[in-house]
């Protein structure tokens, strides 16, 4: 069991349950408001990050983020969501030659505790 969200950089916070599997689903749009060519990108890194910015989700091109045409798939399993409270979450991208850009998204993620 899971939760999907349909993420874009102007939602604000999203709030997820602890030990529940996450989707996020992210569009990157050109300055022309199209979808970006996904291709021109060397690399892409999500990271979840606690109150003090240590990270404690970190998923890679290949390792947790898959692309399919322009939208962008963030996978986070259950097992990795162990921790509660509130977090921040973003989307870094690296141009071609490994300089990281700005955040497509760095904006709040609070965990709530499972209820047993």
């Amino acid at each position: 069991m899971g939760i999907v969200a349909d993420f874009t950089a102007q939602q604000g916070g999203h709030t997820h349950v602890q030990h529940t599997a996450l989707t996020l689903y992210a569009d990157v749009l050109n300055v022309y408001d199209n979808p970006a060519d996904l291709t021109q990108f060397s690399g892409m890194e999500y990271t979840i990050a606690d109150k003090r910015g240590a990270v404690i989700v970190k998923k890679t091109l290949g390792h947790g983020i898959t692309v399919d045409d322009s939208v962008i798939q963030i996978t986070v399993s259950g097992n990795e969501l162990k921790r509660s409270g509130t977090h921040r979450h973003s989307l870094v991208m690296f141009d071609s030659k490994g300089q990281a850009l700005l955040p497509v998204f760095n904006v709040p993620l609070f965990i709530s505790p499972l209820a047993i």
